[in-house]
């Protein structure tokens, strides 16, 4: 039960950011926000949500949670990647097989890229790829 409610939780985090970002943002006001609302969510329920995030609770969390975002120095960089998969993978790549220790786990979890890795298969359109090239050249 814990983790189908975690589950949720996140799945509903990542949705309400993607409709915040592609339907709220972009907009000036809340009556060009609902005649260009998604689809697939009924005005009533967009009404509901647009009040939300405009609400003043709503913008003193956003920016207590983007000081605190700033504040982080040391921030993992495994994404999706759990760390037991991270540390059996140390593991396996030692000679002895012993675990990592955790000075090594630190500093593989929070290890830079120091080159952006492209997967040219992944873009599926043309714009995409050219974008990536674009960024590539001006990071690398």
């Amino acid at each position: 039960k814990k983790w189908v409610l975690a589950t949720i939780n996140g799945s509903w985090r990542r949705h309400k950011t993607l409709i915040k970002k592609k339907y709220y943002k972009p907009y000036d006001n809340d009556k060009e926000r609902l005649l260009n609302r998604p689809k697939g969510i009924p005005e009533e329920q967009f009404k509901g949500f647009i009040e939300m995030v405009g609400s003043k609770k709503y913008k003193k969390i956003a920016r207590s949670n983007k000081r605190c975002r700033k504040k982080q120095k040391n921030m993992h960089t495994t994404g999706r990647t759990s760390f037991a998969c991270v540390r059996n993978e140390q593991q396996q790549a030692n000679a002895n097989k012993e675990p990592p220790t955790i000075v090594k786990m630190f500093t593989k979890t929070r290890k830079r890229v120091a080159t952006l890795e492209l997967k040219w298969s992944s873009y599926k359109h043309n714009k995409a790829r050219i974008v990536a090239q674009v960024i590539r050249s001006v990071l690398l």
